[in-house]
């Protein structure tokens, strides 16, 4: 029985992309991918995915349908979203039972797109930015322990009255 696509409830179809079944949806060019069937793409050159890229064109509907949760079509449950490279636009959905993944078929050049961009190198003001949040984290690190000790003096003061230092 064919998988129904997360995103527009079409039957999805087979196909194979170097040697890995994918689920993919004719309808909206969406791909279902078992945490093994993504691993082995991962391990693909560069041109393999082009290619994988090129044949999913599926027909993109404009049309707002409202708020939608996607479902995982193996066990049916909510998939959960999160940001492929943690800042880019590109949503990702994920089944936290069967590690399934799911890509809306239009992100795939952007997911390519931010990819590379990861890899360049900083500019100024990036790096400036990175100098900064250290920084700032360096800082919260240092105030977080303070409070603790200042936690741990106050119990300390609490518990045995008239202490103060090591001598009573």
């Amino acid at each position: 029985m064919p998988k129904a696509c997360p995103n527009c409830n079409t039957p999805m179809v087979l196909e194979n992309a170097h040697g890995v079944l994918l689920n993919v949806c004719p309808a909206c060019a969406g791909i279902w991918l078992t945490s093994d069937e993504l691993h082995t793409l991962i391990t693909c050159e560069p041109h393999d995915i082009e290619v994988l890229e090129g044949s999913l064109q599926g027909h993109i509907d404009q049309q707002h349908v409202g708020a939608s949760k996607l479902l995982c079509p193996t066990d049916q449950t909510l998939l959960d979203e999160y940001h492929y490279l943690y800042n880019s636009p590109v949503l990702i959905h994920t089944c936290s039972k069967c590690g399934g993944l799911y890509i809306h078929g239009e992100d795939l050049p952007l997911m390519r797109q931010w990819f590379m961009k990861s890899h360049e190198p900083l500019t100024r003001k990036e790096e400036e930015r990175v100098e900064m949040a250290t920084d700032i984290s360096e800082h919260e690190g240092h105030m977080i322990r303070q409070q603790h000790l200042r936690g741990m003096f106050n119990t300390l003061q609490r518990y045995s009255p008239g202490w103060f230092g090591f001598f009573p």
